[in-house]
């Protein structure tokens, strides 16, 4: 009897010990917060400094930080489907291959954040800070990026499918082999970016205020109807 106590003891210890990822749920929110793992699902997280925490494999779905503070914060493979970050500063945070299906981001402070492989589908990302953003395979059909800064941003193979561009500055942003279907370049600059390609502006949709790069022409299809 007492052999078989003292089994289910050490079993039960052991568990605890083999699930380090999901001690920290419990947490209140802070800087440095360990919620790696966690379901944050429809909190209330508004104006709260999470700068430097842990959210790796996070669940933040429809989750409310407004004006958040995730400065440098890890958000890896993190679910923020529906998440609410409008103006939050994630300036350095890393969101590699998060998902954020319609995620509202509009005025988010994204500089040199890494977004490579984050999933953005129809996502709200008006008047954010992308500078210096590397957004590497990242997808981003049918998001909103109008007046957004994408000044030295990567999106080399990223997805911008019907994405709107327009009002966005350009300066040194890479498009290197990013798809271009009915993407939104009206009245852009475009002359100072990197990687474009013919091929892509045929598929995208300007007009003739869109400035090219050298070498460059417009679409047959412009603008698009």
């Amino acid at each position: 009897m007492k052999l078989r106590t003292s089994t289910a003891a050490f079993a039960l210890s052991a568990a605890f010990v083999a699930s380090p990822v999901y001690a920290g749920c419990s947490s209140s929110a802070g800087a440095g917060v360990d919620w790696s793992g966690c379901r944050k699902v429809a909190k209330y997280l508004q104006n709260e400094d999470l700068s430097g925490a842990n959210m790796e494999r996070t669940n933040l779905g429809r989750t409310n930080m407004q004006n958040a503070k995730l400065v440098k914060a890890r958000l890896i493979r993190a679910d923020i489907s529906k998440t609410i970050l409008r103006q939050a500063d994630m300036s350095g945070a890393n969101l590699e291959k998060a998902i954020g299906m319609r995620a509202y981001m509009d005025g988010a402070k994204l500089k040199s954040a890494s977004l490579i492989k984050i999933e953005l589908y129809r996502a709200q990302l008006k008047a954010a800070d992308l500078s210096n953003a590397n957004l590497t395979g990242a997808q981003l059909g049918r998001s909103n990026l109008t007046a957004a800064n994408l000044d030295g941003a990567v999106f080399k193979y990223a997805n911008l499918a019907r994405t709107d561009l327009r009002l966005t500055s350009l300066k040194g942003t890479d498009f290197t082999q990013a798809y271009f279907f009915r993407t939104r370049l009206e009245g852009i600059d475009l002359t100072a970016t990197t990687g474009l390609s013919q091929i892509q502006l045929d598929l995208a949709c300007g007009n003739a205020k869109t400035k090219l790069p050298k070498g460059l022409s417009a679409g047959k299809q412009w603008p698009c109807e």
